[in-house]
């Protein structure tokens, strides 16, 4: 499900959905997750694969203040232990 896709394709509603019920439980999960983050958490991730470890570490770090910029970090806090936040990609 995974190595096959990207993040884009499997948040997308279109996606056939999964035969395997954890790969069900995973792709609602993964829909349930800020868009902005997962996008930069995919490039992150691709990205840190080819750099060693600290250098990967740093990649990371230097996208926090991106990611807690947006309109979907400040809704995802403002609703720990509330409801779901709805995120809106912003």
């Amino acid at each position: 499900l995974f190595g096959e896709n990207n993040l884009a394709a499997l948040a997308d509603r279109a996606f056939p959905a999964p035969v395997d019920p954890q790969a069900v439980r995973a792709l609602v999960q993964l829909r349930g997750k800020a868009p902005i983050a997962l996008r930069l958490a995919e490039a992150i991730i691709d990205r840190g694969a080819e750099l060693p470890l600290d250098a990967a570490i740093e990649e990371e770090f230097a996208h926090l203040s991106e990611v807690f910029s947006t309109q979907d970090a400040r809704s995802g806090l403002l609703s720990l232990g509330k409801q779901r936040p709805e995120f809106v990609g912003r």
